[in-house]
């Protein structure tokens, strides 16, 4: 009789066991990248975050030759004021929160931001409004109030 040569059938059960193991590991992998949540929408923190800076943000408007923030500019023109530099504050406002909403929260059929609603308002009253989109159930918003009575008011549907 003939010896049968164990060394290849042990190469086999080894390269086997590898297999199994990677298959195994493929699995679990999977497993969890696929029970990962996926954001569905807008967070309220990314709406806050939007209007703090927003009212941060530098514009062409000056008063004792400093460029005024945007937040400061909503004063001047529910104060009815002039900037120094001959612009209208309202006219400012208005162009540039246009400005940014609408490089900042573009409506598309593929967005997963279907629309928003943008205001500011004056002890009660509106100075400033923008919206854009379909108001849906889904929404996330955010308020700055002031204490000289202006309130600005962002709310992004989903």
């Amino acid at each position: 009789m003939k010896k049968l040569n164990k060394k290849a059938q042990s190469e086999l059960v080894g390269f086997g066991l590898i297999i199994i193991i990677v298959s195994v590991l493929i699995v679990i992998f999977l497993s969890i990248s696929l029970n990962k949540p996926k954001s569905e929408g807008t967070e309220s923190y990314e709406v806050n975050s939007f209007i703090q800076s927003s009212l941060e943000y530098t514009t062409n408007c000056t008063d004792r030759s400093e460029y005024l923030p945007l937040r400061r500019v909503i004063f001047e023109c529910a104060d009815s004021a002039t900037c120094q530099n001959g612009l209208d504050p309202c006219e400012v406002m208005e162009d540039e929160f246009t400005q940014i909403i609408n490089e900042s929260w573009k409506i598309t059929p593929n967005s997963r931001t279907k629309g928003y609603v943008f205001n500011i308002t004056v002890k009660g009253e509106d100075l400033f409004s923008k919206q854009a989109g379909n108001q849906t159930a889904l929404s996330k918003g955010a308020v700055q109030n002031f204490d000289s009575g202006v309130d600005v008011f962002f709310t992004v549907y989903n």
